[in-house]
This record gives structure tokens, C-alpha cells and sequence, in this order.
């Protein structure tokens, strides 16, 4: 056999390792979540889970699958969350960098008050508050602001509603208009997407350096029709 053709041959073996290895990675990850759906909806057997696409070790390292096909008996209730992450407000956000999400309690909200927030702070609740830190540009110069916000919930999006911001000290005088820039910045609706498991948004939450939407739904069916 000439060296071109040993070449091709062993290109083709490596190939069709990769291929077998990429398909037995993923029927490890749908035997391991098929396990984490029968404890955590309290099912009597392990559903059937289908990881979709091609090559499963790409989507897995991005932490993105495109198509998860699942099929059970009936289910009591479930409960699905969406996180949406720091970088991604400040994508939406626009013209803030290392942004944080922080959650706030009583004191802390008190203490914001104490050093000239809104009175009105000291009345939030800190379930439905949130945190945000991060740097903005002004003039050249990158300057530190917080701000605090409510979170509600519309028509399963997440609303941001700042209710106080401060700008760190600069080297020079930041003009108010900065402050009510970057409140109307901060002033936002984020589309999370559907909820897994055709749960139903009821709440959202500032959480582990995310903002969390989550819900419940009750008669779930998954398998047969159902979607």
C-alpha cells in the first residue's frame, strides 16, 4: 500500500473513533439526565432522553444543546427555571463592562438609604431587588456605578425598574445626566424564552450572579402527543 493510501486509511480509523466516541459521550449524558429527571420529578422509571445534533461534544463543551427530546409517564407537577447571566444584560444593556449581579437583604437595602438613597429602598422587597455593578466610560475614563432595581414580571419577561443609581468617584465631576443615562440604560425588558417543561413564570429573582425566572405546572403529561 502506497503512504498516500496508509494516509486516507488512517485518517478514515481516527474518524470513525471519533464518530463511536462522540455517540457513546452522549448516551452517557442521556442515561445521566434521564437519572436527574426520574428523582427530580419522582418518577417510577427512567424517562427516555434523545440528545439531538451532531457532534454531541461540541454542543456539550458550549453548554447549548439544540433539540432534547424527552418521553415519560404522567407527571404530577414540575418546576423549570431559566437563568439569564451577567454578560448577557450587559449585552442588552449596552455600554457597561464587568457588570455583576448582586442580591440585596434588608440591611443592605438600609444601608443604601443611609448613605443617600431613596427612602423608598428601605420599603423594597429584597426577593424582587437586584444589584448591579460594573464600570461605564466617561470622557476616557472608567468609572464605577451601582445601581438597584425591581424586578417584576410581565407576560413572562423580566422587567429591570432601577430605583437608585451612584456613580464611584472620578478624577473630575460627573454630570447628572450620566446617572439618568444609565438609569434609562438599566431600565429593560429580557425575553428569557420558554420555560422547560411548559412551566408557567411566576417568579423572578436575583441569584448566584444571575437573574432567575422560574415556575410551576401541575398535570404535566410528557411522552405519547404531548410536546
Amino acid at each position: 500500500m502506497k503512504r498516500g493510501a496508509r494516509v486516507v486509511v488512517v485518517l478514515l480509523v481516527l474518524a470513525g473513533l471519533l464518530v463511536v466516541g462522540d455517540f457513546a459521550a452522549a448516551a452517557v449524558a442521556e442515561s445521566a439526565v434521564s437519572r436527574q429527571l426520574r428523582d427530580q420529578l419522582g418518577l417510577r422509571t427512567d424517562p427516555d432522553v434523545r440528545i439531538n445534533g451532531f457532534p454531541f461534544t461540541t454542543q456539550a463543551l458550549a453548554g447549548e444543546y439544540g433539540s432534547v427530546d424527552v418521553a415519560a409517564d404522567v407527571v404530577g407537577e414540575a418546576e423549570g427555571t431559566v437563568r439569564v447571566s451577567a454578560d448577557g444584560v450587559e449585552r442588552l444593556v449596552g455600554g457597561v463592562r464587568r457588570l455583576r449581579i448582586d442580591t440585596l437583604d434588608a440591611a443592605a437595602l438600609q444601608v443604601a438609604v443611609d448613605n443617600g438613597g431613596d427612602p423608598g429602598l428601605a420599603g423594597l422587597d429584597p426577593d424582587r431587588a437586584a444589584h448591579f455593578v460594573g464600570l461605564t466610560s466617561v470622557l476616557g475614563q472608567d468609572v464605577e456605578f451601582f445601581v438597584i432595581a425591581v424586578l417584576d414580571l410581565v407576560d413572562g419577561q423580566i422587567l429591570v425598574e432601577p430605583r437608585d443609581v451612584v456613580l464611584g468617584a472620578a478624577a473630575f465631576a460627573v454630570p447628572d445626566v450620566l446617572s439618568d443615562q444609565l438609569e434609562e440604560r438599566f431600565t429593560v425588558r429580557i425575553d428569557p424564552g420558554v420555560l422547560p417543561l411548559e412551566v408557567t413564570p411566576t417568579q423572578v429573582r436575583a441569584r448566584d450572579g444571575h437573574l432567575e425566572i422560574s415556575g410551576r405546572t401541575e398535570g404535566l403529561v410528557l411522552g405519547g402527543s404531548a410536546p
